[in-house]
């Protein structure tokens, strides 16, 4: 199975929480909720307390049950960073793409064509975008007259992330 670095940190999430004791399903449950969360193109933390249950940073709820914490308590519980590196997995000089914002036009999320990277606003990956450009040789204004909700600055947006990361993998290799 291909894991992505996003699946990664919320597995290092789960294990996190199975470590402080929080039920399997109860974890899995707030792990689950957080994707859903972060699909959503407004929401905006990174950083999420563990206790019996999971707390965004700035809040005071839980975010499944809804039970409040003391502000005093969330100064000592367990901070957990969806941003902050995974052992093991970033030793290498070379990592992947900003999970939440990759670039300017490119947005991904679990829930829009598999986690593929799309152009924002759009069902359209940026690899098809790429592919357009570089196999068929179609120029900004065709790949528009095909794609209308596209614009120019999204279509080179999306070629240079798909050339970062062909760029990525070629060192990583």
């Amino acid at each position: 199975m291909a894991w992505s670095y996003r699946d990664l940190v919320f597995l290092r999430l789960l294990a996190r929480m199975r470590h402080h004791g929080v039920d399997r399903d109860l974890a899995s449950a707030h792990v689950a909720k957080l994707r859903e969360l972060l699909a959503q193109p407004d929401f905006q933390h990174t950083k999420v307390h563990i206790a019996g249950g999971l707390i965004i940073d700035g809040e005071e709820t839980d975010l499944l049950t809804g039970q409040q914490a003391f502000a005093e308590a969330l100064a000592v519980l367990d901070p957990f960073d969806l941003t902050e590196r995974v052992d093991g997995v970033n030793d290498r000089p070379t990592h992947g793409p900003d999970l939440i914002e990759p670039s300017t036009w490119t947005y991904i999320s679990p829930s829009v064509m598999g986690g593929e990277p799309c152009v924002s606003r759009s069902r359209i990956p940026s690899a098809t975008v790429a592919s357009l450009v570089h196999e068929r040789d179609l120029t900004a204004a065709k790949i528009i007259s095909l794609y209308p909700q596209l614009t120019e600055e999204a279509i080179e947006d999306a070629v240079a992330f798909e050339a970062d990361l062909m760029h990525r993998a070629a060192v990583a290799a």
